[in-house]
């Protein structure tokens, strides 16, 4: 009789096992020679891309909700144009539910790359407001205080007795953070430093003071007296709103920003930089055309062109998208970058112009240009290329017509990079520099400068938005836009 072999089916435990480590595996954790799990950083960036999925299956749950409120909700996120810093006037309102207040308080923690919790127990959301510019600069949500937190026992130095009878005087900010453009302007510490005001105590009294225990049956009669956090991320500098003993606060916090804010920009702007080569391609193909006719006119062998409408578009496209970034810095920075938004009607006139030309230039391109056989082999018989054409006079001089508005487009957008980076230089710099950077002087009108000048920047701004073909498409836009809002506020027609 020959021995059996018995095979485990794996059961519902195993299944479970393996499903947990698969997602381990999937957020990029590893183990030791020991076995241990390791994660993949224990940096601040890398603990947000382990909420990524989490995060996004919150927001797809919740798409038909978002679909729903988001369009009467939006109006209340400022972007950074919007804001003059000098006037913001923080507020707070308590939210109440069922209210348009709920849904924009809800509508806001989606924003958070880590997911914020609902809370328990006890409960008090706050809605901070800027009153001047009537925007959400953030939120903040109080609930029940865990009861076993050893840094904040530690801290208060209480036995479990009294902390049993005491926790009832304490709460959790649960959520707590502001939301773009403010989170750029220490809208978090403001928002830190808004819970133990006089209002949110205040509110705390009026909502808790007649509250029984549901455990207990007593009447507690609390009082806020301290109100504790913590964070996903590790120790945060929102919440170091006094000078600790033994601890340096940064002298400026608007240095600060403007460091980092520059920072950021050295690393955008180079990947610009490096992207600005159609306009010296546009130049090698046509000396590379001339060659071919030269060789043709004068019976000279000559070596297929190597240049092809794919590969260039290819380029454009990497270097629209770098210009696009910079917009997106721009926006971003917005805040600490007054008077910058005119760079960003310049870069999409530039942009603009430069995909209009490119229409009619890249008909040239496949006109003269050899499309490759994809099927093609040495070893084999069929032809190097789908279509290669005889270059002609004629191709030289369609070439050279089409060839300088889009060069002119692509001067453009490099001249007004340029006008950028002097001014942000000369803006972020200007504490620290001898001298400021000069502004470019153009030799040709048609490559303005670009400048946040106020003596010229109202000038440069109805240029761009009355005399460019960008600017007209963008009110027409907006104005459709605005129509389009008010018929669907109006509803159906009798």
């Amino acid at each position: 009789m020959s021995s059996s072999k018995v095979i485990t089916i794996p059961g519902e435990a195993a299944h479970l096992k393996r499903k947990i480590r698969g997602h381990l595996a999937s957020l990029g954790f590893t183990k030791d020679r020991a076995g241990r799990l390791v994660p993949p950083g224990m940096d601040k960036e890398h603990y947000r891309e382990m909420h990524a999925h989490q995060r996004k299956s919150r927001i797809l749950e919740n798409k038909i909700w978002i679909d729903k409120h988001a369009p009467a909700l939006l109006k209340y996120f400022a972007t950074g144009s919007e804001l003059d810093v000098k006037k913001i006037r923080p507020t707070i309102e308590i939210v109440r539910g069922d209210t348009w207040q709920s849904n924009l308080f809800r509508l806001a923690t989606y924003y958070w790359r880590i997911p914020i919790s609902q809370g328990y127990g006890r409960r008090i959301r706050f809605l901070v407001w800027d009153e001047y510019h009537d925007k959400l600069i953030g939120i903040f949500a109080l609930g029940d205080a865990v009861f076993n937190l050893r840094a904040r026992d530690a801290y208060i130095g209480w036995d479990h007795p009294r902390r049993s009878s005491a926790l009832v005087n304490l709460m959790d900010a649960y959520a707590l953070g502001a939301v773009p453009p403010y989170n750029m302007l220490l809208g978090g510490k403001l928002i830190a430093s808004l819970i133990p005001t006089k209002e949110v105590v205040e509110t705390f009294k009026e909502k808790y003071q007649d509250s029984v225990g549901i455990i207990t049956g007593e009447r507690k009669n609390p009082d806020l007296v301290a109100v504790t956090t913590t964070s996903a991320l590790g120790r945060s500098s929102m919440f170091r709103l006094y000078e600790e003993e033994g601890e340096e606060l940064p002298k400026s916090d608007a240095k600060r920003l403007s460091r980092s804010c520059l920072i950021h920009l050295f690393s955008v702007y180079a990947e610009f930089n490096a992207s600005q080569k159609p306009a010296v391609e546009v130049r090698l193909i046509l000396a590379a055309l001339q060659i071919q006719l030269h060789g043709i006119a004068n019976n000279i062998p000559v070596a297929p062109m190597q240049y092809r409408e794919p590969a260039f578009r290819n380029m454009l496209d990497r270097l629209s998208n770098n210009a696009i970034e910079l917009v997106f810095f721009l926006e971003r920075h917005a805040p600490l970058l007054p008077g910058f938004d005119v760079f960003k009607l310049a870069f999409g006139a530039a942009l603009d112009e430069i995909r209009q030309n490119y229409i009619k230039f890249q008909a040239v391109l496949f006109r003269w240009l050899p499309i490759d056989n994809p099927n093609y082999s040495p070893q084999g018989s069929v032809p190097q290329f789908l279509y290669c054409p005889t270059i002609t006079s004629d191709a030289i001089s369609e070439f050279q017509e089409n060839m300088e508005p889009i060069l002119k487009s692509l001067g453009r957008l490099e001249c007004w990079a340029s006008d950028l980076s002097i001014e942000l230089q000369n803006h972020l710099l200007g504490d620290y520099a001898d001298q400021r950077v000069e502004h470019r002087v153009p030799i040709d009108p048609d490559y303005l400068v670009v400048t946040v000048d106020s003596a010229h920047r109202e000038k440069l701004m109805r240029y761009f938005n009355e005399e460019t073909d960008y600017g007209q498409k963008a009110r027409a836009a907006e104005a459709w836009a605005r129509d389009e809002q008010l018929r669907r506020m109006e509803g159906p027609g009798e």
